[in-house]
């Protein structure tokens, strides 16, 4: 009985926390695409030192939360992130416009991807 009691709490724990790290990762993805697409707008509009802004934004916070991610994603995710910051920033600081809107649209993909790729299944239980 004890055992079956033990089993039974540890698969709660495995839920709830699965739970709770794809809710936070959903959110977090939330607020990065907005920055994205606030970035995007700015530097459709060629206000290049605001776009730069929103993307220093976008790198602190991944910075700040990067436990979370690496805890939660692929790890070659997580460079991906990384990478296509570092070269929307590159881009922006040399007012090339399409290539910065062309990196900030694959970092909002890669956004939008995380949620929808590590919601909690069943398979990934057992």
């Amino acid at each position: 009985m004890k055992s079956v009691l033990i089993a039974v709490l540890i698969a709660l724990v495995i839920i709830f926390s699965g739970i709770y790290s794809t809710e936070k990762l959903e959110n977090m993805s939330i607020y990065l695409i907005d920055k994205c697409n606030q970035a995007n707008e700015e530097i459709k509009a060629e206000n290049f030192e605001n776009a730069e802004k929103y993307v220093d934004e976008i790198e602190s916070f991944v910075e700040e939360n990067y436990t979370m991610f690496a805890s939660t994603i692929d790890h070659n995710e997580v460079d991906k992130i990384d990478m296509n910051i570092d070269q929307m920033k590159i881009y922006i600081k040399e007012n090339q416009k399409a290539d910065a809107l062309a990196y900030g649209n694959v970092l909002i993909g890669l956004l939008e991807h995380l949620p929808k790729d590590h919601k909690l299944k069943i398979e990934n239980i057992l």
